[in-house]
């Protein structure tokens, strides 16, 4: 009897689920991402560092000084996030990016 490897990972065999970047909205994409990736550390009552992403307004302070992008992208000089956690994936991270060069809308 001849044994085999059985690899069935589903992004090995079929690629990375392909990224959905239609319809960005704040409201149906953005918040829900920043709830799940940044409410951990980053609300009212637990403001870690005195950041706080809770809120259209309180997150778009951090798209104008552009610091949100470069703590998700962990570009130089800024502190990776989220801190001890894994990166946001590449698609969360375009997600962020498209909806920014819309001018990050409140919608």
């Amino acid at each position: 009897m001849q044994e085999s490897c059985y690899y069935d990972n589903e992004v090995y065999l079929y690629g990375a689920a392909p990224c959905d970047t239609t319809g960005i909205t704040y409201n149906q994409k953005i918040a829900p991402l920043i709830a799940d990736r940044c409410f951990p550390c980053h609300t009212a009552a637990n403001a870690n560092a005195g950041v706080v992403v809770e809120g259209y307004d309180a997150l778009k302070a951090y798209v104008n000084d552009s610091s949100l992008m470069c703590v998700v992208r962990h570009e130089s000089g800024c502190s990776p996030m989220p801190k001890n956690a894994a990166k946001l994936s590449a698609c969360e991270i375009q997600l962020l990016q498209l909806w920014i060069n819309q001018g990050s809308p409140n919608n």
